[in-house]
């Protein structure tokens, strides 16, 4: 392909036809609305970065008990997960115990604290679920639910051409 070739490309390119431009801005949209960390009820919701919301809500909900867990399936790099974890013990949301198994490892648990805040996300996270939901239907949402995972399977095996 010549240079002349690649530059008419690029400009036929439209960034809003652009799946995952799509998503992220769907993404950073329904978070401004929907902002699950204004819980107003609970103080130390209020306070929380999206970052902190997402990592205690991950593990409240047993989807990890480490920061290796919480690399791994929430595709985000080590000195973030380390930042909002520290963030949150620092809050008292979260404990760092040592793994009694594994020295390297360090586990995390919600606190008492932790757990009442986790309960406010996820019942704001439910009540803007419930707001979405009534947009489409149960067939639709199960088909957006199927076609994300595709996308997200496919990113995995994704190899940037040189």
């Amino acid at each position: 392909m010549t240079t002349e070739d690649q530059l008419n490309q690029q400009q036929d390119f439209d960034i809003d036809k652009y799946i995952p431009f799509q998503i992220v801005l769907t993404e950073m949209l329904m978070y401004r609305v929907g902002k699950p960390n204004q819980a107003k009820d609970v103080a130390a919701v209020e306070a929380l970065s999206q970052g902190e919301s997402r990592i205690l809500t991950f593990i409240y909900s047993g989807k990890a008990s480490s920061p290796s867990d919480l690399i791994e399936h929430l595709y985000i790099d080590k000195a973030l997960v380390t930042r909002n974890v520290s963030s949150l013990v620092k809050k008292g949301l979260l404990a760092v115990e040592q793994d009694s198994q594994d020295r390297r490892r360090k586990n995390l648990a919600v606190t008492a604290k932790g757990e009442k805040a986790a309960l406010a996300l996820v019942d704001r996270m439910q009540d803007f679920e419930r707001h979405l939901d009534s947009a489409i239907s149960a067939e639709e949402k199960q088909t957006l639910m199927s076609t994300l995972s595709k996308l997200n399977d496919l990113c995995h095996s994704y190899k940037i051409k040189d």
